[in-house]
């Protein structure tokens, strides 16, 4: 019978191996090479067997595959599958046997999950570790109560229980049983209420308030609440001394300032008048109100930042105020306050350009030529743009990654690496890409390197570029800028009369070349799709539209391309403008144009609100650059691409062009 299965089995996945990845060989050596292209099929088969629970096939298949690197994924799967044919002992077995995987622990927590459910305590313990999950953590707790070690687990709750947030319905055995006994004094209770308080969490502060404080300590409670909703209240209500007072007041003036910028100014000066305050709290405000002047392009924001004396530690207070004299263009004060910076920010690539941009703005044209000279040898947006000012060529040098034969045959022996790859083969990226973690995350840097060249050979781009950096070696071109999908990227580019340059730009800062990731806010694909963007875009082609076609590499490009072809007609050609829109919407950067006048792009880049954008453009500009060199075509410089920025863009975008779609970032 096993014989005529067998034969019949593989007969059947001849179709098989010609439709599965073919791996494309970037070297004659046998790191590259693919041996495992039968069992990889035979693998196929055997997983839909076991998960279906078709116990002849999967019994005839997994012997045949105990060599095969993703062998121990088949009883992974059984047991996840048909936990109710499983023992624990077979589970324990597995952890045991398979504890250098990702799998151990995910069998682990699973079944902890289904011993609590059965409430089998001792073997929850019997398989029990410390756990990340708050529920499991709890479960233990009921548990070793359950188990006659209530004492023990009495002593654990606090640290749990004290949470700005409701903990798991898991907790609440351990819980009641800590109240019950007295865990719960006056001043643990009113620290957990502080915590919800400053969450926000009324609902939760109104409960811890009504079960653990005294009639008293609930009408003060309710006074927070009532600042909370109406944070003016702050300041026209008197408060008389209390243990809590002090962060009432400050919870209260941090939810006036964000609300109401100038009434949140008079209501802290009001304050200071009626009560004391810590020379750290008057910092904090005071800090808080320059901030959020700053951003709101406040009148008077100059003059508050000059007030402040930011500490080494006060690192976005440093390059708020930079960037507000930057905006306001006060090139005096973009001198004295990069001076004023802690020594490793002063030698960061922004602020050693900008000093020497503002030198130059202050007529001390020699010493700002010097400064961008030294600047000009980095390979990076700062350096590019200092090496336009200096008339020096860019410097684009490519100094391979060298590893030796030896060292990457080794490292391409190693069994979590071979799972990892047999995994990306497959298309499971996401189990793909955990395996590499996990088995990488300890490594030094020469294991470094060896992986990340491997991962380069397998044509697995994003393992091999996020590996490298983690060594900081940023001189490999050919591995951290690779060309893929050449032929769709150039057909989309042509289409949408694109540069070249810039779609590849987009894709490696966008996905680094993963056709299968999904970001947390949704977006999918090379190009980081949102999908309600690419069905319009898709509307707009006259194409259908599947979300599960984003990941497809071909249609994800033609979307992407487009949309930035829509971004660039709406911006008026201006690519630092439809770059941003890209990444935080059109109707962002719109609100960001200047109501008057025109400035610097580079200016423009520098002082855009959005931390994440802002890294973003400088990104996509210096990968287009270095694209260029990758392809072999004269780069465009970066000075012909930053177009100045003005009030006119903001005209163009409000004469029409407000319907091409809500972007990705809205």
């Amino acid at each position: 019978m096993t014989l005529r299965l067998n034969f019949t089995s593989n007969f059947a996945l001849l179709p098989l191996l010609l439709i599965l990845p073919t791996v494309i060989l970037a070297t004659p050596d046998k790191v590259a090479e693919d041996r495992w292209q039968t069992e990889r099929a035979l693998f196929i088969v055997a997983e839909k067997a076991v998960r279906s629970g078709d116990d002849a096939t999967s019994s005839a298949l997994l012997p045949q595959l105990k060599g095969y690197p993703l062998y121990p994924y088949l009883p992974y799967y059984k047991m996840r599958s048909y936990p109710q044919r499983t023992s624990l002992s077979e589970v324990r077995a597995f952890i045991d046997r398979y504890g250098d995987t990702p799998l151990a622990e995910r069998l682990r927590s699973f079944w902890l999950d289904r011993l609590a459910e059965a409430h089998h305590w001792e073997d929850y313990l019997l398989l029990y570790t410390p756990q990340s999950a708050v529920s499991r953590q709890c479960h233990a707790l009921t548990a070793m109560i359950e188990t006659g070690r209530a004492p023990e687990a009495l002593t654990q709750v606090a640290e749990i229980w004290l949470h700005g947030s409701s903990r798991p319905d898991a907790c609440d055995p351990a819980f009641n049983l800590w109240i019950k006994q007295g865990g719960v004094t006056s001043d643990l209770a009113w620290q957990r209420i502080g915590l919800a308080m400053a969450k926000g969490d009324r609902k939760l502060a109104r409960y811890l308030g009504k079960n653990h404080l005294r009639t008293d300590g609930q009408q003060w409670l309710e006074g927070w609440i009532a600042v909370q909703q109406q944070p003016s209240r702050v300041v026209s209500r008197k408060f008389s001394p209390h243990s809590q007072r002090q962060k009432l007041l400050m919870d209260g003036v941090v939810r006036l300032i964000r609300q109401d910028i100038d009434q949140g100014r008079q209501g802290w000066r009001e304050l200071q008048q009626k009560y004391p305050f810590s020379a750290e709290e008057v910092t904090e405000i005071e800090q808080l109100l320059g901030m959020r002047m700053a951003w709101q392009d406040h009148p008077d924001s100059l003059q508050q930042l000059a007030t402040l004396q930011p500490t080494a530690e006060d690192t976005s207070l440093h390059e708020t105020r930079l960037r507000q004299a930057l905006e306001l263009q006060r090139w005096d004060l973009v001198l004295a306050w990069i001076d004023a910076l802690p020594q490793a920010l002063k030698q960061e690539e922004s602020w050693r350009y900008w000093y020497a941009v503002a030198l130059e703005k202050l007529g001390s044209d020699k010493i700002a030529a010097t400064l961008y000279q030294d600047l000009a040898a980095e390979r990076s947006y700062y350096g590019f743009l200092a090496a336009e000012k200096s008339d020096l060529p860019y410097n684009l040098a490519h100094l391979p990654l060298e590893v030796d034969g030896a060292a990457l045959t080794e490292m391409a022996a190693r069994p979590a690496l071979m799972r990892a790859r047999e995994l990306y083969l497959l298309g499971k990226g996401i189990q793909a890409r955990r395996e590499w973690y996990f088995e990488t995350e300890g490594y030094q840097d020469d294991e470094l390197k060896a992986a990340s060249k491997l991962a380069q050979i397998w044509r697995w781009h994003d393992r091999s570029i996020f590996t490298l950096a983690k060594t900081e070696y940023w001189d490999d071109l050919e591995l951290r800028f690779p060309i893929e999908h050449r032929p769709l990227v150039m057909t989309a580019a042509e289409e949408n009369r694109l540069q070249l340059t810039w779609v590849y730009a987009v894709i490696r800062q966008e996905s680094v070349f993963m056709a299968d990731v999904v970001s947390s806010a949704g977006a999918v694909g090379l190009m980081q799709l949102m999908p309600q963007t690419a069905k319009e875009v898709a509307k707009k082609l006259g194409m259908g539209y599947r979300r599960s076609a984003l990941t497809q590499p071909k249609t994800n490009i033609t979307y992407g391309s487009r949309y930035l072809r829509m971004m660039l007609d709406r911006f008026d050609n201006n690519m630092v403008l439809a770059t941003a829109a890209y990444n935080a919407g059109p109707h962002r950067v719109k609100r960001w144009l200047p109501e008057k006048g025109r400035i610097e792009a580079e200016l423009w880049v520098e002082t855009i609100p959005f931390r994440e954008t802002r890294g973003y453009v400088k990104r996509v500009l210096s990968y287009a650059v270095i694209y260029a060199k990758r392809l072999g075509v004269e780069p465009v410089k970066l000075q012909r691409l930053m177009l100045a920025i003005g009030d006119e863009e903001r005209k163009v975008v409000a004469l029409g062009r407000e319907k091409e779609g809500a972007g990705r970032g809205g």
